[in-house]
């Protein structure tokens, strides 16, 4: 079941139940901007698999549409009329019919544990990720996770910038309308199997446009 509660005061206004396979960390929601629709992305829940996603209505939880998608994360466009997906590419769904309308024009590759974020007023999407090698995974050999941070232009979906991370950090980053990156950074003392965390700050950052566009 899926319960609603006021913003203002935390009181409890209804619940819904829907059929879902799970609640689990493989699972993300994203109610619309105007409260009305919720769309559930169940990931896969081993490799390779397609996620599924579906549209419900908020009031009754009345299923609207549902598809397979290359999806690990998602988000709402400010009118709601379009849904915002990251998986083996960005693209864009019209919320409507659960239709595609475009995507990126560049491919993330064997990449899991996807987090997307978005700002419309900053006309900036960005994206954290960890790449796996499918070889090495197969053969249940040791697999070095390839961490990396993506921007992408919303309104053309071109990367701006690409950051690789080291084995020993961590990052969660938000975005800002005036453009700025604020990201949570966590240092790590890797002693497998065990990830020490050793500390973590918040740090912020801005997009510079000399030229060509670059992150400072």
């Amino acid at each position: 079941e899926v319960r609603f509660y006021e913003a203002a005061s935390g009181r409890h206004t209804r619940t819904i139940e829907l059929a879902l396979d799970s609640s689990s960390y493989w699972m993300q929601m994203a109610l619309a901007p105007d409260a009305t629709r919720l769309a559930v992305l169940l990931r896969p829940t081993r490799w390779p698999g397609k996620a599924r996603l579906a549209l419900y209505q908020a009031a009754d939880g009345k299923l609207l549409w549902q598809r397979k998608a290359s999806a690990e994360d998602l988000a709402w466009s400010a009118d709601g009329h379009e849904l915002l997906i990251l998986g083996g590419q960005l693209a864009w769904l019209d919320a409507a019919s659960g239709k595609e309308l475009r995507e990126s024009p560049g491919q993330v590759r064997f990449s899991e544990s996807q987090t997307l974020r978005a700002s419309e007023p900053a006309n900036l999407a960005v994206g954290s990720m960890a790449r796996f090698n499918p070889l090495k995974r197969g053969l249940l050999a040791p697999d070095r996770r390839d961490a990396r941070l993506i921007l992408w232009r919303l309104d053309n979906g071109k990367v701006v910038c690409e950051q690789q991370l080291r084995a020993t950090q961590g990052v969660d980053v938000w975005l800002t309308a005036r453009g700025e990156l604020i990201a949570l950074e966590e240092q790590y003392d890797v002693r497998p199997p065990l990830r020490l965390l050793q500390r973590a700050r918040l740090v912020v950052y801005r997009l510079e446009s000399t030229g060509a566009e670059k992150t400072k």
